[in-house]
This record gives structure tokens, C-alpha cells and sequence, in this order.
């Protein structure tokens, strides 16, 4: 319960910032939206927030991870957004086939490679340690494509 309490602190943070982003695009673009692409849509917060404060009409989500994607459906199908497809795939420059660091603190996860001596992870792992002994899950084979080939075979225009 409470690494739950602690990953909810975590993503409490991750809000301040992400208001920080809408305010941004208040001042940037107009209020309605025909579409909203999301790269790397996590468990939907970033779907939910700008469904807030824009009037967006169709959204196009990607997550990589297998795991974000489930608990991504499950919002998705619970919800009463707009129209929202989601895709269990990442976007890249070229199509290929990547790995994926898989983390429990699932916002962790990454592309990049491990690296434990990183001053983020050491920071989220005193924060965490006392409660979950291992950080890292597994990797996972995830396909890249190319957002310009999901753009022409959707028919969308930016």
C-alpha cells in the first residue's frame, strides 16, 4: 500500500508539470482541436488533462510498453473522452525493432539503456527501495514505426 501512496506522489508531481505544458498551449493554439497525437501515452493522463482544458476531437494515443498499454485500455474503455485509438507500438525516425527497460515505476521505463548509477534512479530508488527490491522488470521487443506512415495511412494531414 504504500509504494501505491509513493507512486501517487510521484505522478502528483508529474501533474504540476504537465500544467505547466497546458498553459503553454492555451497561449500557443486554438481551444478546438481536430486531432491530438500522443507519443508515449503512459496510463492516459496526458488524454485526460488536455481533454480538460481543449475541445479535441479525435485522439491518436501510442504506448510502447505492454504493460502501460493494458492499464491504458481499461482507462480508455472506462472513459467518456472523445474518440481515442490507441496503439501498442512506439514512434520513431525509422521502422525497426527496439527494446524497452521495463520498470515497476512504470514512468521510468525506457528506450534508453539501464543505467543504475543514474542520479534519477538512485533518487527514485531511495524513495522506493525499502518497499520493492526490484526496480527493474524486464525488457520488452517493442516495434517502431514512423509517425509519416501512420499519418498516410490514416489520411491525416498536419
Amino acid at each position: 500500500m504504500y509504494i501505491k501512496l509513493i507512486l501517487k506522489l510521484l505522478s502528483l508531481f508529474d501533474y504540476v508539470n504537465k500544467i505547466k505544458v497546458i498553459n503553454f498551449f492555451k497561449k500557443k493554439i486554438k481551444k478546438n482541436l481536430e486531432v491530438f497525437i500522443d507519443v508515449g501515452a503512459h496510463n492516459g493522463e496526458t488524454i485526460r488533462i488536455f481533454n480538460k482544458y481543449f475541445d479535441i476531437k479525435k485522439f491518436y494515443a501510442f504506448e510502447a510498453s505492454p504493460i502501460n498499454f493494458e492499464v491504458l485500455r481499461k482507462k480508455i474503455k472506462k472513459s467518456s473522452y472523445p474518440i481515442v485509438e490507441i496503439f501498442n507500438f512506439a514512434l520513431g525516425q525509422k521502422q525497426e525493432i527496439l527494446y524497452l527497460n521495463q520498470f515497476k515505476e512504470s514512468q521510468s521505463s525506457t528506450f534508453l539503456p539501464f543505467n543504475e548509477n543514474s542520479k534519477y534512479l538512485k533518487r527514485k530508488r531511495i524513495i522506493l527501495s525499502p518497499y520493492s527490491k526490484n526496480f527493474f522488470l524486464k525488457k520488452n521487443k517493442i516495434q517502431i514505426k514512423r509517425l509519416d506512415n501512420f499519418l498516410d495511412h490514416k489520411e491525416l494531414k498536419l
